[in-house]
């Protein structure tokens, strides 16, 4: 038995100009999740599911008007089907009966010589599970098909897997426009006071709801419309992962600069190291663009998301150690710092911020292994709930967006924290509002740093003479 494979990428797939060899068969495309109707999710409505094959067949030479020689037969199973694991189809072309099995129920066209025949074939979808067709040519000689496959699930044309991200992205959409009205209010309410740092954090925020929201309404089109994904990506598509990945990028990036004091500790950065900022974010968000669309090609190819492209792979997670560590020395010398000048105001943010990121780096941890032993197949996860894999970096950048949003939030004191100097915290000082000393505007603030100590001891020595003269001038003379 000769069979070969043709891998196509929607959920109504076009099968133009497909030649079937003479005794083979063909699988048109890799087995697809469906849920049965008592079974499927009701968020959209429900129909019932089908799935169904519609066009033209030629052949290339002639036969008996009685022969039958195209067959269709449908493939079903609880978990993902193999083509190892498929019947010997081609052995029921001798045969009468429609069914191999009762996991493989056929349907039979008759070919006239001459004519194009049309093709009109459905089936059922009465359980939840993978299916897969299968199409046998019979007859001695070649046959040209012109057909659509069309797998319609209870609530549209979205595979069973990929259904989830349709909520998911809008549940993401909304909690994205609610961070963004918030913090937008937050930022028109004080914008007397406000740093370029914020200014950055609510440009996030907009990139991450208009992704969210480009990803919704792609999915909903997918799913009333059946349109195909790839390849080439379509152009929304192209749009949601660009956007997703600079959100990504300048989201790891915007971290690093306030872990290296900006906005907080310092008014700006110098020059070299907002050069090498932009470096690190330019390469890694290339690699993470070239990365993504790979892997959108390889979901569509095999329904799930396989073993990346090493390389561009490899790209991405050097770029990811970069940050990574880059991140965890800059908040370790800045609290350093801030310990040893006794910034307490200041250090108790970094110290609240270093726990939420220790928290966050725990759970990265855990997922990624997990991630690891799901696409080992030591660790089962139902189809139905992959798409919370494939979710979840989206969740967890949205986790530390609030976290930064909450921690660096627009307020009258915002703009005077990198403007400042703490004064160094001992009994003598209790009688002042320590506070107060250290939260200078930018103006003000100059006021702490003109001269130096050594001046200050000389001008009070100056007043405490010009002090002792008059003193003795107004003294009565013994």
């Amino acid at each position: 038995m000769l069979l070969t494979m043709t891998v196509v990428e929607s959920a109504i797939y076009p099968l133009n100009g497909l030649v079937i060899a003479s005794s083979s068969a063909v699988v048109p495309m890799k087995d697809m999740p469906m849920f049965s109707y008592e079974d499927s999710p009701s968020w959209f409505g429900k129909s019932m599911p089908f799935i169904s094959i519609t066009g033209t067949v030629k052949g290339s030479e002639g036969a008996s008007d009685s022969q039958k020689v195209l067959r269709a037969f449908l493939g079903f199973s609880v978990e993902p089907l193999r083509i190892a694991t498929l019947p010997d189809v081609l052995a029921s072309c001798s045969s009468d009966v429609g069914d191999i099995s009762k996991e493989f129920p056929g349907h039979s066209l008759d070919f006239v010589e001459g004519n194009s025949n049309k093709v009109d074939i459905s089936f059922n979808v009465n359980r939840t599970g993978w299916y897969m067709i299968v199409i046998a040519n019979c007859m001695q000689n070649e046959l040209q098909l012109d057909v659509d496959i069309a797998y319609r699930n209870p609530y549209g044309f979205l595979n069973g897997w990929a259904f989830g991200s349709l909520p998911m992205d809008g549940i993401l959409s909304l909690s994205y426009f609610i961070l963004g009205l918030y913090y937008f209010y937050k930022c028109l309410r004080n914008r007397q006071h406000i740093l370029r740092l914020q200014y950055a954090i609510l440009l996030v925020i907009l990139m991450g709801l208009i992704e969210r929201f480009t990803w919704f309404i792609t999915y909903l089109e997918m799913n009333e419309s059946g349109g195909k994904t790839c390849c080439p990506v379509r152009s929304d598509i192209t749009f949601s992962l660009a956007l997703a990945v600079f959100k990504r990028s300048s989201s790891a990036l915007l971290l690093l600069a306030v872990c290296l004091g900006y906005g907080v500790v310092k008014p700006t950065l110098d020059r070299y190291t907002s050069a090498g900022i932009l470096f690190l974010g330019c390469f890694y968000t290339f690699a993470s663009l070239n990365l993504d669309l790979a892997k959108v090609a390889d979901i569509s190819k095999h329904g799930k998301q396989t073993n990346p492209e090493v390389f561009s792979a490899l790209l991405v997670s050097i770029c990811d150690v970069v940050i990574v560590f880059w991140i965890y020395t800059a908040m370790s010398d800045i609290q350093k710092e801030l310990s040893e000048s006794q910034q307490v105001v200041k250090l108790g943010m970094y110290q609240t911020l270093a726990r939420a990121l220790a928290v966050w780096a725990f759970v990265w941890l855990v997922f990624t292994i997990l991630e690891v032993m799901v696409s080992q197949a030591k660790v089962d996860v139902q189809w139905r709930y992959w798409f919370l894999l494939v979710s979840f970096w989206d969740i967890f950048y949205l986790g530390i967006l609030v976290q930064i949003c909450y921690l660096w939030a627009p307020s009258e004191l915002s703009s005077q924290y990198a403007y400042s100097h703490q004064l160094p915290t001992s009994e003598d000082l209790n009688e002042f509002d320590q506070i107060g000393l250290e939260l200078q505007g930018p103006d003000t603030a100059a006021e702490f740093v003109i001269g130096d100590d050594d001046d200050d001891m000389e001008e009070d020595d100056e007043l405490s003479l010009e002090f002792d003269e008059d003193e003795d001038e107004e003294s009565p003379k013994n």
